[in-house]
């Protein structure tokens, strides 16, 4: 019985520590931005289109965390972040489809549905509920 109070414990409490936790985007400077850039833009050349919408969904996600990104955004961490669950969506698509999936099977993915589900949580709170 003791046993089995621990497991319900551990069950029930254990995903409290990881959302206790920190999460930083990592900052990339403009040069290891571009080195990272001009690598893979080096390997495209036997990329198929998924491939390469993977490949410009990498660079764009790459680029927010760049100094220049910041410069063009003023600094709105709201934009950042509705651009960031923009792409992990598509992302998270192509990455679906690249495996097998079709299109219609990939965005109701359970997946899908939740990084979507997350994305219009955010473009309600930053577009329609008026700050106080």
């Amino acid at each position: 019985m003791k046993l089995f109070l621990t497991f319900l414990i551990m069950a029930l409490f254990a995903p409290f520590i990881v959302l206790a936790q920190d999460v930083l985007v990592p900052i990339v400077t403009n040069e290891q931005f571009l080195i990272s850039l001009v690598a893979s833009i080096g390997g495209a050349t036997g990329l198929k289109t998924m491939g390469i919408v993977a490949l410009a969904v990498q660079v764009l996600m790459k680029f927010l965390g760049t100094p220049w990104a910041d410069s063009l955004m003023k600094n709105n961490g709201q934009w950042k972040l509705t651009a960031y669950l923009v792409f992990t969506l598509v992302g998270g698509i192509v990455g679906l489809m690249v495996s097998g999936l079709s299109f219609g099977a990939a965005f109701v993915h359970s997946g899908t549905l939740a990084a979507l589900g997350v994305l219009a949580n955010q473009l309600y709170k930053q577009f329609l509920v008026k700050a106080d």
